[in-house]
């Protein structure tokens, strides 16, 4: 931030000047002095004032459809997935979160156990890019990041798989969770009630999580789940539909 305060010029008085004039110099230089740390102090409190109201967008879905095979009742092999990082784009985001900055994306790996129909017992199979957490920053007296999101991919298979693994998951969960119907664009959705309340969904054949929280100073975990994550996953459903 540039100061306000300038370096005054002095000026050398003479022997000659009287006492009176002397002292009338001195309280008009001091005058200035005080004037000038004055305009320096209101300059700093000017820009260092309250950041601005959080704004919050809609989803502006502009990605291309994903138009994956569904894999069938044994789920879509890990090196069709698409990669979790390129689901929403910076403009897609900046739709919902019009203030975002410094955003960076991280990828995470999902351990997938498969049934082996013929052999019995179970695959491990290892999607690297299933999963991806979004850091960015919004308008707070902290200039870091303040912000995450992520989304992972849990399951990409026959939609009637994917139904039945839906709602198992949801009935062994029941009393921790509530469910959200349809009204974020997927077939089904539930969310947790309490901590960082990860939101789960299904839409034919993908089966998905959720979550996130904005800088806690400026919005509650609530409504950041209400404003943002409805959206991220309103983007996200239009290229799996």
């Amino acid at each position: 931030m540039r100061s306000l305060l300038r370096r005054g010029r002095l000026h050398r008085l003479g022997s000659s000047t009287s006492r009176s004039t002397l002292q009338a110099a001195r309280r008009s230089h001091g005058g200035l002095r005080a004037g000038a740390v004055a305009l320096a102090v209101a300059a700093l409190v000017s820009g260092c004032g309250e950041p601005p109201e959080l704004r919050f967008g809609a989803a502006q879905p502009s990605g291309e459809k994903l138009d994956l095979p569904s894999g069938g009742r044994s789920g879509l092999p890990g090196e069709q997935w698409p990669d979790a990082c390129e689901l929403v784009d910076d403009a897609e985001l900046k739709a919902i979160l019009p203030q975002a900055e410094k955003i960076e994306r991280e990828r995470q790996s999902l351990t997938l156990h498969k049934v082996d129909f013929l052999g019995g017992g179970f695959d491990t199979e290892e999607i690297p890019a299933a999963g991806c957490q979004i850091d960015l920053r919004l308008p707070d007296d902290y200039d870091g990041v303040n912000t995450f999101i992520t989304f992972s991919m849990r399951q990409i298979a026959d939609p009637s798989v994917i139904r039945e693994e839906y709602r198992e998951d949801r009935g062994r969960d029941r009393d921790e969770t509530q469910s959200l119907g349809t009204s974020w664009g997927a077939d089904e959705c539930h969310a947790e009630k309490s901590g960082l309340r990860s939101v789960y969904c299904r839409l034919g054949q993908y089966y998905f999580e959720i979550r996130g929280r904005g800088p806690s100073s400026r919005i509650t975990e609530q409504d950041f789940t209400d404003k943002v994550l409805s959206q991220i996953v309103q983007t996200v459903t239009a290229r799996m539909r």
